[in-house]
């Protein structure tokens, strides 16, 4: 049977939430004209908790402090005729410096989250943010979207998701190198 449809993989990313005075950290990448948080996506022998601290490190020459995830967004969606799906973790994060970005086409901004909806994907996730940042993120959830149409919202509770990835000490820093393709060097 010929799947016309199918993917290659799934792309898994981190992204950080960081406030301050009232403002979130944003980055605005002028090419594409959209808003989004600090981070990208896992390389291999690496943690979710592990990218976001990295990314913020290469993206913004800051040190991240991940406290706890607070949302997943899997993401299904079509750039330049290829179709897309990932697993994106966000993260309530703090930062020790001052964000400069590294990257020449993208802007560092601190913005009201409601100043930025307007060019931000996918809108669901910043409604949902713009509601539970008030609480102080109360809850954590699972959102499926496929570009920027919901499909489902679900609360997730802490003792759902899987405690490597809720629990990971964000200063302790592993990778594992090494030339053994076959299995893991722990």
């Amino acid at each position: 049977m010929r799947r016309r449809n199918r993917i290659k993989g799934i792309e898994v990313g981190s992204r950080c939430l960081v406030q301050r005075d009232g403002k979130m950290l944003f980055q605005y990448d002028a090419k594409y004209n959209y808003y989004r948080f600090p981070g990208g996506h896992t390389e291999f022998y690496e943690s979710v908790t592990h990218c976001a601290i990295r990314e913020m490190r290469e993206e913004l020459g800051v040190d991240a402090i991940p406290k706890r995830i607070v949302y997943i967004n899997e993401n299904m969606y079509m750039i330049k005729n290829r179709l897309r799906h990932e697993i994106v973790f966000y993260f309530d994060c703090s930062i020790m410096g001052e964000p400069i970005p590294l990257e020449e086409k993208v802007k560092v901004v601190w913005a009201d989250p409601s100043e930025v909806i307007d060019k931000f994907r996918p809108r669901i996730l910043l409604e949902r943010i713009i509601e539970d940042i008030k609480q102080g993120f109360p809850q954590v959830y699972y959102i499926l979207t496929y570009g920027n149409r919901v499909k489902l919202i679900e609360k997730l509770s802490d003792k759902s998701l899987p405690v490597l990835l809720y629990n990971m000490p964000p200063n302790e820093e592993f990778m594992y190198k090494t030339e053994d393709t076959h299995g893991f060097n722990l």
